[in-house]
């Protein structure tokens, strides 16, 4: 991240992966990339590095802040674009081949750190076997561009 980031803005090439550091809950913590920045300098002698760390911080904070605020509301989101595991709007969703389910592909790559298995079925399931569902993909998109215009002409 060095040289990249050290804006008062995320970076944009960065954003998606700052936005998913923010999103997985089970992962993310401000006071580890803060105590990693510690190290870092006093104990490493990295002081850029560890700059990097809090502007990671920063940068979560601030992404995660602007998409909680430009969340669409869940009463307004059909059904067929949530996520049937998380019931969280999918952003790329994909069809698993043995059971036909369709999961956002962040559940199932999370699942899949851990049980290399359809939830579904439980047969054998890996990454390259997910068939993206560029139809449905292309309507969710349509449907967050046409509620956010909504939400922003309020």
């Amino acid at each position: 991240m060095s040289g990249n980031v050290r804006t008062n803005q995320v970076n944009p090439r960065f954003e998606e992966f700052c936005l998913a550091i923010g999103r997985d809950d089970r992962s993310y913590s401000s006071d580890l990339l803060i105590q990693a920045e510690e190290i870092l300098t006093n104990k490493l002698g990295q002081p850029m590095l560890g700059q990097d760390m809090l502007t990671v911080d920063r940068s979560v904070k601030e992404l995660i802040h602007r998409h909680r605020n430009s969340e669409i509301p869940m009463d307004d989101i059909p059904e067929e674009f949530l996520d049937p595991l998380m019931s969280t709007l999918m952003s790329d969703p994909v069809i698993l081949p043995n059971s036909h389910k369709i999961l956002d592909r962040a559940t199932i790559t999370r699942h899949l750190l851990s049980d290399h298995t359809d939830p579904y079925t439980r047969t054998p399931l890996t990454m390259d076997m997910l068939i993206p569902d560029v139809e449905l993909k292309k309507r969710i998109e349509t449907f967050i561009a046409t509620k956010s215009k909504e939400m922003n002409n309020e």
